[in-house]
């Protein structure tokens, strides 16, 4: 693997015990809205560890979007409308967000943590939440968060149909359900502005939130390309002014995420440069990647 400062070639990676049980717990939330107390209820159990995943609340069309396709439902200009929104939710029986949830390790001990948060959630909300157990010997769920990898997600990029493409925007925000909601909102305005159809989740650390903002679209539609980059350069700009970056971007606006690290004027853009000229002085080394040049190119184009 290429990065900016040299080639990678060893990795050692700690890899979790088999558990001997995995607790599901999901939930549907109803209103855009619950995405603020739902954070603030599950930031305390994340933080303690009571909660031992990065647990992510993702909205519709995250589910909607690898089930089918854009023109199933609405083929019409503009972001789709809630009307088809609420009809795309009933077939599927999804909420406006949906919270899922995985516990690992002995029975007696992730059955214990689910009374745990299944009871907080409830003192919060008459939303009900779902819960199955895996134990040895049952089929595991195809899913990531049972150790099972799966490429079916990345049936989503066909949303628009032709060569489906996608391009992400992941700002980093303080675990606040307060900063979410305007982040939200803020977020799904542009969606709209911009005729996108949102598809966002947050994703909870033990002290930070990632927001990750899907923008999906059709390769070899022209005018959705350059609408989709006037999206994107307004998501950034909406994010630098609240001072969220992203924690990774795409090759094609790595100049741009790494211009919004700008404290002390551009402050660690100036270390990167002159640790890429200590280490690769011709510049050959992925040139460019992260927003990281040296001076062998004369700067950043």
């Amino acid at each position: 693997v290429q990065s900016n400062f040299g080639i990678v070639t060893k990795l050692g990676m700690w890899l979790m015990p088999k558990p001997e049980s995995i607790v599901n717990l999901d939930m549907e939330l109803d209103q855009p809205d619950d995405l603020g107390w739902a954070i603030d209820t599950l930031a305390p159990m994340r933080r303690s560890g009571l909660i031992q995943q990065n647990p992510s609340i993702g909205n519709w069309l995250r589910a909607a979007a690898v089930l089918t396709s854009r023109t199933d439902w609405y083929d019409g200009a503009g972001s789709i409308p809630e009307s088809v929104i609420t009809d795309i939710r009933q077939r599927f029986n999804l909420g406006w967000w949906s919270i899922n949830l995985r516990l690992y390790g002995p029975a007696e001990i992730t059955e214990a943590t689910a009374n745990v948060i299944q009871n907080t959630f409830a003192s919060r909300t008459n939303y009900p939440m779902r819960r199955g157990i895996w134990t040895e010997g049952m089929p595991r769920e195809i899913q990531p968060t049972s150790g099972v990898p799966i490429t079916f997600p990345l049936q989503n990029a066909g949303w628009h149909g032709g060569r489906g493409s996608h391009v992400g925007f992941s700002p980093v925000l303080p675990q606040s359900g307060e900063k979410a909601l305007a982040q939200f909102h803020r977020t799904f305005a542009r969606y709209n502005e911009f005729g996108m159809d949102y598809h966002g989740s947050f994703a909870l650390g033990e002290r930070h939130i990632t927001n990750v903002n899907q923008v999906l679209f059709n390769k070899d539609d022209k005018e959705m390309v350059s609408r989709v980059d006037g999206f994107f350069h307004s998501l950034v700009a909406d994010a630098t002014v609240e001072r969220y970056s992203e924690y990774r971007a795409h090759i094609e606006y790595m100049d741009l995420i790494a211009a919004s690290y700008d404290y002390n004027n551009h402050a660690q853009r100036r270390l990167n440069d002159k640790v890429k000229d200590a280490l690769d002085p011709n510049g050959i080394i992925a040139p460019g990647k992260s927003g990281i040049w040296g001076s062998a190119r004369g700067g950043r184009v």
